[in-house]
């Protein structure tokens, strides 16, 4: 799935990369038309509109299909063969001669890294070839002795060219894909390493969760110790102050019984006195009479 992602990823920026190079090729044809008008180069400027009509479609129409949102790989081809339109379109006429240009479809292609459009860039730059060198070759006075022959000369030291070319650019895009592929495959095993660090801070989350929700029972429970402890200590006032009074009460009742017991004392020595007195009295009264 991811390595499906990233490829997709890759043509639709290839693909802006391809239509904006094929969009700026485009002011080689009013630069061409331009130099033929003003007599820089002896161009048939019919022919030559015409031929730059012809590669301004293909140079152009990538780009409008790209903003108007077609499917990403129809449109990489549509690149190709429409990049081998713009420079046939230019190999038509003799008088521009352009070579190395030719090349542009293979070129284009190893920009996707794709070994499969690469060999169909290939098949269109020798279709090109072929198709575009024979009204040049044909109509070009320097080859008027032998046009037929030079024609096959010609086109197939091109086609020996492009087939030397398309195997370096195939093995190219071939290269090139097996490292994306790679990269594909890491960042797979990047995804996965990320999944599971998510499911390992999801767990921390939970632990964490479970732990503060402790915490705030544990602070709760010592906030009720607290509370407890608070009544205990004030009913041990309570009972402290009681246990004083009824000390103080326990005092003050034993220094009344003491007093009692001192106020007894006293009157048990003074009607030991009145005892003694009254014994007294009896004896000195019973000497009267005898005395009498």
């Amino acid at each position: 799935m991811i390595k499906q992602g990233l490829i997709s990823t890759s043509d639709e920026i290839a693909n802006k990369f391809t239509t904006n190079i094929l969009l700026f090729t485009t002011i080689a044809f009013p630069i061409l038309i331009f130099l033929g008008w003003i007599d820089v180069f002896p161009f048939d400027i019919v022919k030559l509109c015409i031929y730059c009509l012809i590669g301004t479609v293909g140079s152009v129409s990538p780009f409008i299909l790209r903003k108007l949102g077609v499917n990403q790989s129809f449109l990489k081809y549509y690149v190709i063969v429409m990049s081998g339109v713009t420079v046939g379109a230019l190999n038509l006429n003799y008088q521009v001669g352009i070579y190395m240009t030719l090349i542009l479809p293979m070129a284009i292609s190893c920009i996707y890294f794709d070994k499969k459009l690469t060999l169909v860039a290939a098949g269109v730059q020798i279709v090109i070839t072929i198709v575009t060198n024979y009204p040049r070759i044909t109509s070009n006075p320097l080859y008027s002795d032998d046009p037929i022959g030079n024609y096959i000369a010609i086109s197939a030291g091109q086609l020996i060219e492009a087939f030397i070319l398309s195997v370096i650019f195939i093995r190219i895009a071939k290269r090139t894909r097996s490292i994306l592929n790679r990269l594909s495959s890491s960042e797979k095993q990047s995804q996965k390493y990320i999944n599971q660090l998510q499911d390992i801070m999801h767990r921390s989350k939970n632990a964490s969760e479970t732990l503060s929700t402790s915490v705030k029972q544990l602070l709760q429970s010592i906030e009720q110790t607290t509370l407890s402890t608070a009544n205990i200590n004030h009913n041990a006032d309570n009972a402290s102050i009681g246990c004083e009074q009824n000390l103080r009460y326990i005092e003050n009742t034993n220094t009344t019984v003491a007093n009692i017991s001192d106020t007894l004392e006293s009157i048990s020595a003074k009607t030991q006195k009145l005892s003694e007195i009254s014994q007294d009295t009896t004896a000195a009264t019973e000497e009267n009479e005898k005395i009498n």
